[in-house]
């Protein structure tokens, strides 16, 4: 069976980058899954792509939704995406391809029960511990071998993702570019780093494993602290 791991954190924390990274490591030695937008499949250098479709249409949507301002939309789609990837995709993509290594880019329990809070306003009026339950019942899916969070503080964060939108200007290529989302600004993340914290702590007292990586350090150090958490797992 294979391991599972997850990477979560707040918008600009650099966990697109790192998992990227990380992947590289592994994809030297075993299969390595991906589950995330996008999904696919990475043994040394060569890459197959996953529901490429369903991921660019959700891609579109998303970003439809965004320009509206259509937060109920972002927050069925996230749900609707999640359910698709869990129940279905990462099950096929695991009976086909044999992984090894499922890497994850945000952990669909918990950054569910965090996300929700915002795109799905309603979700605030019950407790953390609840919506992680919701998560974990609507998912069918267990927690990870091993959940990394990513830190940073907000200003830092923040600082990354107006970088990169700057940086893309001068970019011609518009395929895979970074969108500024609707909660990436500093009010709406603090308070849903608030919702990050509550939820950790309440896995953390039932045991889930939970490692954090300062993601202000060097890119060469995260990727290698990531490296060194999950050789201590599948080691």
């Amino acid at each position: 069976m294979a391991y599972r791991v997850s990477i979560s954190g707040i918008d600009g924390c650099g966990k697109t980058t790192s998992l990227n990274q990380v992947v590289d490591h592994y994809a030297k030695e075993v299969t390595v899954a991906i589950l995330g937008r996008p999904m696919y499949i990475q043994r040394g250098s060569e890459k197959s792509y996953i529901a490429k479709g369903l991921n660019d249409i959700s891609d579109k949507t998303h970003m439809f939704f965004d320009k509206l301002n259509f937060r109920l939309g972002i927050g069925v789609l996230h749900v609707s995406y999640e359910v698709v990837q869990e129940l279905i995709l990462s099950q096929l993509l695991t009976n086909r391809y044999n992984p090894s290594l499922i890497l994850i880019d945000r952990d669909p329990i918990l950054d569910s029960a965090v996300y929700s809070t915002y795109y799905l306003p309603l979700t605030k009026h019950i407790s953390s511990e609840l919506r992680l339950k919701l998560a974990k019942y609507v998912l069918h899916k267990d927690y990870p071998n091993l959940l990394l969070f990513m830190t940073l503080p907000i200003e830092t964060a923040l600082g990354r993702i107006d970088k990169k939108l700057i940086e893309q200007q001068y970019d011609g290529n518009s395929k895979g570019k970074k969108i500024k989302h609707l909660h990436e600004n500093a009010e709406d993340l603090i308070e849903i780093s608030k919702y990050f914290e509550e939820c950790l702590s309440i896995l953390i007292g039932k045991g889930v494993n939970i490692k954090a990586i300062g993601a202000q350090q060097e890119q060469e150090v995260v990727v290698n602290e990531l490296i060194r958490n999950i050789d201590d797992v599948i080691k």
